[in-house]
């Protein structure tokens, strides 16, 4: 892929134009205008750009591989300071890239598609967003028009509340950034374009960057059927595969007993993951006291690929007990029932300490539970296909029985077909997704279980999870592997 600037380019750079602002460095806000093909909407978006109360200090139109007017209409603006760079990428992530690269440095940075176009305090109102140091970007409201025909407000966008940004994007592209948060998450992300803006914002949440919503500013946003985003939304699981996969930071919560037969198994699991390893993390708790088998674990672990952070914790549930014989005598499991579950809570617990300050999402496995190696994918498109959602289960049979470990009102549960979801009220920690604010809202304690009688953690979770007004769901996709000591799965 090449780009070059145009002679336009070059020889307005030294001056501002007449829509411009001089304002030193610190205080520059930057404008980057995408067009493919968008020629015939560039001049109004310009317009809107010159127009601002708050003047940009530099406006540059990339030029993405056109082969409309979009070169000559861009011309027409260059006494005005706006600047030209032609590029050949047919992808506008890298476009808006090469953008911001051409640019003098700045404070700020606004990236406005030419199909889209400001009103006329649309930074100024977004400016005032940044209330405090660690804003990273302030968004507003979008105005939708299709056909010269004004929509209405969009419905998608909303206010900022903790965990919004774990299963949907309320936040267009067109936010005012700042530049050192838009430096330290990446620029915007060469992988792919689906959904690039809610990819970013993710970046932006492991940097600690946070997003400020301003719904006095208005962007006008033009829907047409030459729109980018017409092609993904026709197949809404491309979206899970481009943004969370590429940026959403998941942790691996595994808790251990001492089982050496299950962790081929488990290495497995983590060698045939298909999700990016630089986005995973596995916190593993060894609770089997049993100092060859922490170092197995940690070979497994440190084999995998993944960044790894390995607890030993090796108090037992019942004394003189190991944890193994618990995990395998379901006769001790039903006599000491209330400690079991006093001691899971616990190493959850534990766990949750050491799960990382960016982690987005957690996810659950046991030590002989396989997942398949899609899992991920399905168990994050629950999330963000249906937003109550608090908690997303795999399916796994009981050793001890044969049904599902998950209950519909203390009754058996029916699985869900491959690619559907179905709601239950209790389910174990087997295989489980949570937005990263769910799990942290849980206190892990023992209660009442199902069957009745039972004292369970995993059930209470559910539980507490539903009181918050959310949903515990299920995945006919996910249908994992219950291994046993004899080599044979359930």
């Amino acid at each position: 892929m090449i780009f070059r600037h145009s002679r336009i380019g070059r020889a307005l750079s030294p001056r501002a134009g007449k829509g411009l602002s001089s304002q030193p460095a610190g205080e520059q806000t930057a404008c980057v205008v995408t067009s493919h093909n968008y020629g015939c909407y560039l001049a109004q978006c310009l317009d809107s750009c010159l127009r601002q109360t708050i003047p940009f200090s530099h406006i540059i139109v990339v030029d993405d591989a056109s082969t409309d007017e979009t070169r000559d209409v861009a011309v027409k603006f260059a006494g005005q300071g706006v600047r030209y760079l032609r590029t050949e990428f047919r992808n506008y992530s890298l476009a808006r890239n090469a953008g911001y690269k051409a640019l003098p440095p700045a404070s700020h940075v606004l990236f406005v598609d030419a199909d889209n176009w400001l009103a006329d305090n649309y930074v100024e109102v977004l400016r005032r967003g940044f209330v405090n140091s660690n804003i990273g970007a302030c968004y507003g409201n979008l105005l939708h028009h299709r056909n010269n025909r004004t929509l209405g407000l969009s419905k998608s966008v909303q206010a900022s509340k903790e965990g919004w940004l774990e299963q949907a994007n309320m936040a267009d592209a067109c936010s005012l950034m700042r530049c050192d948060a838009f430096e330290q998450a990446g620029l915007w992300s060469e992988a792919g374009t689906v959904m690039s803006d809610w990819s970013l914002w993710l970046r932006f949440r492991r940097m600690g960057w946070k997003m400020q919503f301003c719904p006095e500013a208005i962007l006008n946003y033009r829907i047409h059927d030459r729109q980018m985003s017409v092609a993904w939304r026709t197949d809404p699981m491309k979206v899970v595969e481009a943004a969370p996969k590429e940026s959403a930071l998941i942790a691996i919560v595994t808790l251990f007993s001492g089982r050496t037969w299950a962790l081929r198994a488990y290495a497995r699991v983590l060698h045939s993951l298909q999700w990016n390893r630089r986005n995973i993390v596995v916190v593993a708790v060894d609770n089997s006291g049993n100092p060859a088998f922490n170092t197995q674990l940690e070979t497994v672990l440190r084999d995998s690929g993944c960044v790894h952070v390995l607890v030993s914790d090796a108090t037992c549930a019942v004394a003189d007990v190991s944890s193994e014989r618990f995990a395998g005598d379901s006769r001790l499991r039903q006599q000491h029932n209330h400690r079991l579950a006093v001691q899971m809570a616990r190493l959850y617990a534990i766990a949750r300490q050491f799960v990382p300050a960016a982690t987005t999402h957690v996810w659950t496995i046991e030590d002989d539970i396989e997942p398949p190696p899609d899992a991920l994918k399905h168990l994050m498109f629950g999330l963000y296909r249906f937003r109550r959602a608090g908690m997303i289960g795999g399916l796994a049979r009981s050793r001890f029985g044969k049904r599902w470990i998950a209950w519909d009102d203390g009754k058996p549960f029916e699985a869900p077909s491959p690619g559907d979801y179905k709601e239950a009220t209790e389910t174990g920690f087997t295989c489980a997704l949570f937005p990263r604010s769910v799990w942290d809202a849980l206190a892990f304690r023992p209660g009442p279980g199902v069957p009745e009688g039972n004292v369970a953690y995993d059930h209470t979770a559910c539980r507490d999870i539903r009181n918050m007004g959310r949903q515990v769901l299920i995945s006919g996709s996910v249908r994992c592997k219950h291994w046993q000591q004899d080599g044979t799965f359930v």
